[in-house]
């Protein structure tokens, strides 16, 4: 456990030894065992046909196909073949964090090996970092992974103060951490506040958003509106939904906000 709810699971497979490690914020599908199963089936990858691996994946039968969610690596030991992933836990809701809070050693988990998005140009002034609980694997690889003269911003939404980390960073980032005022509290308002009525350094920066799909459209909404920060200088993802598995599928709206 790295905070109340926060716990860290190390994987280890032979094939984790050449890891396409990659972007400090990159993705892994992780495929959970259905029940009575001795190990999850994962899609096969098949030459360069990257994307057929879903198609391989829906075409399972019900009582063959894992569930599936998406996380970031937190950390990634060559040496010891071992991937580190940090899992959200919320009790007894949610496939990930079921699986996570019931987890002993040699449970079996399915791994893919996905991409991240962080891109920092060269030329950018300082960096905007900003996101949720589900957020921090990625933003603690992507402050390990900074130039020690990189100028940060970081925002953080957690659910609870308890949860706060103490992140490896240079004296040039300065974290701030924004508290949900009670469970009614939509996701993301805190933060958005936070980075509303906070002085940006002078120069256009490079920002990376990252957490609940609804707080990361606002901030990009918030700073391409309200701060004139180009849209291309700007990397979002949403990593879940609220009230929706990633299984669910997206509304017109949303899929116009992703694209836009």
């Amino acid at each position: 456990m790295i905070t109340p709810r926060l716990a860290r699971i190390t994987v280890t497979a032979p094939d984790l030894s050449s890891f396409p490690r990659r972007e400090p914020d990159q993705c892994v599908k992780l495929f959970f065992p259905l029940p009575g199963q001795p190990e999850p089936s994962v899609p096969a990858l098949e030459g360069a046909d990257v994307a057929g691996w879903y198609r391989r994946y829906l075409a399972m039968p019900d009582d063959v196909r894992p569930g599936m969610r998406s996380f970031t690596v937190r950390r990634w030991r060559p040496e010891r073949a071992e991937l580190d992933i940090d899992f959200v836990l919320h009790g007894d809701t949610g496939l990930a964090g079921r699986w996570a809070t019931a987890a002993r050693p040699g449970d079996p988990l399915g791994v893919l090996a996905s991409v991240g998005q962080f891109d920092q140009p060269e030329n950018a002034p300082w960096l905007l970092v900003a996101g949720d609980h589900s957020a921090l694997p990625a933003i603690g690889a992507i402050l390990e992974s900074l130039h020690p003269s990189t100028r940060a911003l970081v925002f953080v939404e957690l659910d609870d103060p308890a949860d706060e980390q103490l992140l490896h960073s240079t004296p040039e980032v300065r974290m701030r951490w924004a508290h949900r005022a009670n469970w009614d509290s939509p996701p993301g308002e805190a933060l958005v506040t936070a980075l509303r009525h906070t002085t940006f350094p002078l120069g256009a920066p490079y920002a990376w958003l990252a957490g609940e799909a609804g707080l990361v459209r606002t901030l990009r909404r918030h700073l391409v509106n309200d701060r004139g920060i180009a849209k291309p200088s700007i990397t979002f993802t949403g990593y879940w939904r609220h009230g929706k598995a990633e299984s669910d599928g997206y509304s017109a709206q949303e899929l116009a906000e992703l694209n836009g």
